[in-house]
């Protein structure tokens, strides 16, 4: 079924692809940056970040995370797959990319500034969930992004191949919400004890 989905669309797909690629490491280069010129010595966001370890060393609800990533996660598949249907999609989808870009690259920024070395320690736990959902992410985008683009070969094969992959991603985002409602949850919840 991928095979309709794909034909035609394969070196679009790979160009999108690179070019979110790009959007989403300047994304967290912005987002670096943006801490450093905005809150370089500030002392709110490192009071912010030090209640943030001291209330995860307490542990988290990782049900509540868990449902709050599911449902970031769904509505950015939604998103993706409606912006499939129209051509300034891609540019939608490259915002959403670089957005996540920024949060990711501020936040990480923050820790390390802020604890250092145990910063970096807090940062490598989002890596179990961010390892899935970021390369979902670039697929599931450069490919909605290619669909934009090929209004004129769409088929009713393309649409099922369309639909298809639209729900593949969608239980890929949801694996990656578990991973960041138990894994994230659990190493935060260590590492942060390190922290405070």
């Amino acid at each position: 079924m991928d095979d309709e989905l794909f034909e035609g669309y394969d070196r679009m797909a790979r160009l999108f692809y690179l070019v979110l690629l790009a959007v989403l490491l300047l994304g967290a280069a912005a987002g670096a940056f943006y801490l450093v010129r905005r809150y370089g010595s500030s002392e709110e966001v490192r009071a912010y970040l030090g209640e943030v370890a001291a209330g995860l060393s307490g542990g988290t609800d990782a049900k509540k995370v868990t449902a709050g990533a599911m449902k970031t996660g769904l509505l950015s598949a939604a998103l993706f797959f409606v912006c499939g249907f129209f051509r300034p999609g891609a540019a939608v989808i490259a915002a959403e990319t670089a957005r996540r870009g920024f949060v990711a690259g501020f936040t990480s920024a923050a820790f390390i500034r802020y604890f250092g070395a145990k910063g970096l320690l807090l940062s490598a736990c989002m890596l179990p969930s961010a390892a899935v959902l970021i390369p979902a992410v670039l697929m599931f985008g450069s490919v909605n992004a290619a669909a934009a683009f090929g209004r004129e070969r769409r088929s009713k094969r393309f649409w099922a191949a369309y639909i298809f992959f639209f729900a593949a991603f969608c239980a890929i985002f949801c694996i990656s919400a578990i991973f960041e409602g138990f894994l994230t949850t659990i190493f935060m919840k260590y590492a942060a004890s390190w922290v405070t």
